[in-house]
């Protein structure tokens, strides 16, 4: 039996990791920590303009995410996330480059080096038509500008960190094809991969 204490689930954008850890936590006690939106003008200037705000939103969201995961030592039961140390990697990896992303980099060295790191990584692998209707469908205002290649750029640089093995290096990887139409299903799907820890 595994002894998880930190589980974290991945995904892109829109496919649905909020909504699954909400639906698990209504039949099993564990803490959920939830990514904290507050940086709803960047991410619309970023979605209007992603060179020029890219590197400001990237950082804004390296800091809130720190501050997040910077709960989990306390914790005393297993910690579910919706998101982990990965994801500033991921999506800085989409949305920067040369000079740019060499300094995210080192601030994002610092910070993993200082933040826990899951046990196991969840990732959602859904089809990315349904998660572009799933993003439209819930109409955020600072998600309108998003567009379908731009998702399928996040999918392959989550699957480009994933399969990275000295990054992931004693952290359990599963990646599960996910419905995002069928909750049902997902729930025992997910009911079946967390047996041992929940």
């Amino acid at each position: 039996m595994n002894d998880y204490q930190y589980i974290a689930i991945e995904g892109v954008i829109g496919v649905g990791k909020t909504t699954l850890i909400q639906n698990l936590a209504k039949n099993h006690n564990f803490q959920a920590i939830y990514e904290e939106f507050d940086a709803f003008e960047l991410l619309k200037l970023f979605y209007e303009n992603p060179e020029r705000w890219c590197f400001a939103l990237e950082m804004k969201f390296l800091h809130s995410r720190k501050k997040l995961l910077s709960q989990i030592p306390q914790s005393k039961s297993l910690v579910i996330s919706d998101f982990s140390y990965i994801k500033p990697l991921v999506f800085a990896y989409v949305n920067l480059a040369g000079v740019e992303l060499e300094l995210f980099m080192n601030f994002w060295k610092e910070y993993r080096d200082m933040l826990p790191k899951p046990q196991k990584i969840i990732y959602l692998n859904s089809d990315l038509s349904s998660i572009y209707q799933n993003i439209k469908q819930r109409n955020r205002v600072y998600e309108v500008n998003i567009a379908l290649d731009y998702l399928e750029k996040i999918h392959l640089s989550y699957l480009k960190v994933l399969q990275d093995k000295d990054l992931m290096n004693d952290v359990d990887i599963n990646i599960v094809n996910y419905c995002i139409d069928n909750q049902e299903d997902n729930i025992i799907l997910l009911n079946s991969i967390l047996k041992t820890s929940l």
